[in-house]
């Protein structure tokens, strides 16, 4: 679930955090586990989330009914949210409940933010549209993608309450908000009734070669940092290690050390993908400066006969 992308942007923050704190290298295999392992749970998290919104609505509404002058509407709300058919999918799940108390998933810290976001979505066009559409799962199943698409992008309070949660998770909301979006597409009517299926939550990697892939990734930076400067000073005028970014230098490690470990990755995949990487997580330059030296080192390596590949 956690793409190959994000997880080379984990194994940067490991590399970066060893540099800084001159831990050992055991200790940043550690932090990169742990940081798997708390990307994870953001993803968890996010599915809780609409959850706890629609129970919400369900509080708010039955206590307009006790309004000193209700209107027709607050005498007769609509259920639709608090009865939607994928929020009880979710309660209903045993996968989804087995993996949140394994990672302690909740937002009762948080119950402000889940107020606040189920008031504001009752003032929305798209619930308006909603409660006027079909009563159906397909309307129940869109609601809810809608809520998700929304809801994040447009309201501060959830980013500032996951960022207290976790500093692991400051940078990466968008990203599991579309894996949520993902996960709740693949649902189906049957899941999570009697002899039906049960949902599809994605595992926290695909498979095991990508779990295999960032931890030989970092083991190869930490262990051959020094070989790596190296090509740095080799191809460069007037090598002067302290004019170069920390960050650079730790994205120029980690495209070397992939270069020389995975030989069914092409180079122009690996320099691609730190050249993002650089961009976000470096100075403006960076992303130039990195593509420059990855480009340059890569075609000494092939020269030398360290890497064959194109």
């Amino acid at each position: 679930m956690i793409s190959r992308r994000l997880l080379r942007i984990l194994a940067v923050k490991a590399l970066y955090q060893y540099e800084i704190d001159g831990d050992t290298p055991a200790a940043a295999q550690r932090t990169l586990t742990f940081s798997i392992n708390k990307s994870y749970e953001l993803y968890l998290q996010m599915l809780q989330l609409f959850v706890d919104v629609a129970d919400e609505v369900k509080v708010i509404l039955n206590q307009r009914k006790n309004k000193l002058k209700p209107s027709p509407a607050d005498l007769n709300p609509s259920m639709r949210v608090p009865e939607n058919r994928v929020a009880a999918q979710l309660k209903a799940s045993e996968t989804f409940a087995n993996l949140k108390e394994k990672n302690a998933i909740s937002w009762s810290d948080h119950s402000e933010v889940i107020r606040k976001m189920a008031l504001t979505l009752l003032e929305t066009d798209y619930y308006a549209k909603y409660i006027e559409s079909e009563d159906n799962y397909e309307n129940d199943k869109n609601f809810v993608i809608e809520f998700y698409s929304n809801a994040i992008e447009d309201f501060a309070m959830i980013h500032e309450a996951l960022e207290e949660m976790s500093p692991y998770w400051s940078d990466t909301v968008e990203y599991f908000t579309s894996f949520t979006i993902k996960t709740i597409r693949g649902f189906k009517e049957s899941m999570c009734s009697q002899g039906g299926q049960d949902l599809p939550i994605m595992p926290p990697v695909k498979d095991k070669s990508d779990s295999e892939f960032v931890k030989k990734l970092l083991e190869a930076a930490l262990k051959n940092k020094e070989r790596y400067m190296g090509y740095v000073e080799e191809v460069t005028q007037n090598w002067d290690p302290q004019r170069i970014a920390l960050m650079d230098k730790v994205i120029i490690m980690l495209g070397i050390a992939e270069m020389e470990t995975f030989d069914s990755i092409p180079v122009k995949v690996t320099l691609d993908e730190y050249i993002e990487i650089a961009k976000y997580y470096s100075t403006k330059s960076s992303n130039t400066y990195v593509n420059g030296m990855l480009d340059k080192i890569a075609s000494m390596l092939r020269r030398e006969n360290v890497i064959s590949k194109e």
